[in-house]
């Protein structure tokens, strides 16, 4: 769900910030979804809803986590079989 991508966020990560002109709130307004008024959690909802947009996107994301949470453990023979079931 994209709950549990709620990590996606400058705290953790993912280098991103509002766009200055506020096109993608309009956007947003139109089709009637409510956006946060706190500026983390507007952060936050901005990149679960228009940078992470794709299949391929989340892909990256959990290759990612798969990866940074295997290093230096001796998990990483694991995590490479995992990664390598993922489609190029």
């Amino acid at each position: 769900t994209w709950g549990a991508i709620h990590f996606c966020d400058n705290k953790y990560g993912i280098a991103a910030s509002l766009p200055e002109d506020n096109s993608w709130e309009a956007k947003q307004a139109k089709r009637y979804i409510e956006i946060p008024t706190d500026p983390a959690e507007k952060l936050a909802h901005y990149i679960r809803t228009e940078l992470i947009v794709s299949a391929r996107d989340i892909k990256s994301i959990v290759k990612l986590v798969l990866t940074l949470t295997a290093e230096g453990t001796d998990r990483e023979e694991v995590v490479a079989a995992a990664l390598d079931s993922f489609p190029n």
